[in-house]
């Protein structure tokens, strides 16, 4: 019998010839496509470089409803289908799949993963990450397995999860996610029926993770889907089935939903479920401990509804829109991060970013390590950092304050942005209403980080802001307070006094 113990477990093997990457991956919302008036996720795509796929690769998913070809079926059938996945999110799984497919084919190790998204496409986009958490990340070419990876991933049972910690050892690799960045991600991906995947509120395989929140958004299926913090005690009945303590009726309905839908039982938001979903973060190593990563998350409210935080309310044509704040925001942070994304300068140019924004702060750049704080300072790190080199016309902004504007820059511009019209769609569209007369059952963690739920009527009424951690608005917020000409308050429900005001 032949002694193996001295072999390794696997042969590294490293190419000398190939530079680390940047993979980006932009993901749209409900109903979003490259038009007159394109969303912050079309307008980030568009400035980011493109001309170097050796340096950076970039993959951008539009709206639902381009899983069918023109003319293998007919236009009412289109139409039937884009309806349906708006009201019951059919094709979420092929959205999730075909992100996770770009980057089984072209990912290598070291490569560094970026993922963006607005409104369902942000949801989408944190749902890739967890999946990529819990199933990890096919090697290349391997698309009959993509499917059954999702259903692994997407299962809720403790008979799956033990399945797919095996399968991620045997098939997969560990791919972090370097940066994840959304706009106003929401808690319902169907207009009717709500849906929730494993890891898309918490996740450790993410570094840094960004939201640009709504401040005035009101409508009852658009609530927030804000980053969810751990529990400091784990809890007490960790063995708890989803649907253990729900009423017959609920799991009924459970059963119907699973089977009239293509997209599969999934996990349902309740407090029972979310709380067995935390254990199962435990399963899976979402701990420092286990991957040395700590989510470094920063959430925070701009003014103006769910599309004027996201984009593709106002034409490109105009010169100012609230969305360009969170936009410009956006870049901020990315260049702060130093997640290695590449911008093209005259594409910065041509959607009114100044190449030089970024503010020279008053302490260190962002750090890389170290514990997650519930809430970052009132005015976080702002720096002028490198890019990753490279020719033609990348954004590298160098070392030292020669090319950092005055404070003033940006925010002059986040003053004309702020003064703008808020779009609110329970204003201009009776159907929404419809929707506010009927109960909606909401989820979310208490001061204590336990979670709760509850049925009720919204009839129109602003979201509400948690007071723990302390809730960050941006600067813009303030200044279009103070503008006398706009006559604004948030709509949004919270304690007063106790937000703090970041740029």
């Amino acid at each position: 019998m032949t002694d193996t113990s001295y072999y390794p477990s696997a042969f590294p093997v490293k190419d000398d010839h190939r530079r680390p990457r940047t993979l980006v991956l932009c993901f749209d919302g409900t109903a979003n496509e490259f038009s007159k008036r394109n969303t912050n996720v079309v307008k980030l795509y568009s400035i980011l470089k493109k001309d170097s796929p050796k340096s950076q690769l970039c993959y951008y998913q539009e709206r639902i409803g381009t899983y069918f070809q023109p003319g293998v079926v007919s236009p009412l059938f289109r139409f039937a289908a884009r309806t349906l996945d708006v009201m019951f999110a059919w094709y979420l799984s092929e959205h999730i799949m075909d992100g996770y497919t770009f980057l089984m084919q072209n990912y290598h190790e070291g490569d560094s993963v970026c993922i963006f998204g607005f409104s369902r496409g942000a949801y989408t986009a944190r749902a890739l990450a967890g999946m990529l958490h819990k199933v990890g990340l096919l090697s290349k070419d391997n698309h009959e397995q993509v499917s059954f990876a999702y259903k692994l991933y997407k299962s809720s049972s403790h008979k799956n999860n033990k399945l797919a910690v095996q399968f991620k050892k045997s098939f997969s690799r560990e791919v972090p996610i370097e940066f994840l960045g959304v706009w106003d991600s929401v808690a319902s991906v169907g207009i009717v029926s709500g849906r929730t995947l494993p890891f898309v509120g918490t996740n450790s395989t993410v570094k840094w993770f960004r939201q640009a929140l709504s401040l005035d958004e009101r409508r009852a299926k658009f609530r927030p889907n804000l980053y969810h913090r751990h529990r400091t005690v784990v809890d007490s009945n960790p063995k708890l089935s989803p649907t253990s303590s729900e009423s017959p009726a609920r799991r009924f309905m459970a059963h119907v939903r699973a089977f009239t839908f293509p997209m599969g039982p999934t996990l349902r938001d309740t407090p029972n479920n979310l709380r067995d979903n935390s254990w199962h973060d435990r399963d899976f190593g979402n701990t420092s401990e286990s991957d040395g990563i700590v989510t470094r998350v920063l959430e925070v409210w701009f003014a103006g509804a769910h599309s004027d935080v996201g984009g593709g309310v106002a034409k490109d044509s105009k010169p100012h829109a609230l969305s360009n704040i969170s936009l410009r925001w956006m870049v901020r942070e990315i260049l702060k991060t130093r997640c290695h994304i590449l911008f093209d300068k005259a594409a910065l140019e041509l959607w009114g970013i100044p190449i030089a924004m970024i503010k020279q702060a008053e302490h260190a750049r962002t750090p890389d390590s170290g514990q997650q704080t519930p809430a970052m300072p009132a005015t976080p790190d702002i720096y002028a950092v490198p890019l990753a080199p490279g020719a033609g016309t990348d954004v590298s902004i160098p070392d030292g304050d020669d090319l950092t504007p005055p404070p003033s820059a940006s925010e002059s511009l986040d003053a004309l942005d702020a003064a703008e019209k808020i779009s609110d769609q329970l204003k201009k569209s009776v159907f929404w209403w419809v929707l506010e007369i009927l109960p909606t059952y909401s989820v979310w963690q208490n001061e204590k980080d336990e979670w709760v739920g509850r049925w009720s009527f919204k009839w129109g009424r602003g979201r509400t802001v948690p007071s723990q951690p302390r809730p960050l608005f941006h600067e813009s917020v303030r200044t279009r307070i103070k503008n006398l000409s706009v006559d604004y308050l948030p709509r949004v429900r919270f304690e007063r006094g106790i937000e703090e005001y970041v740029v």
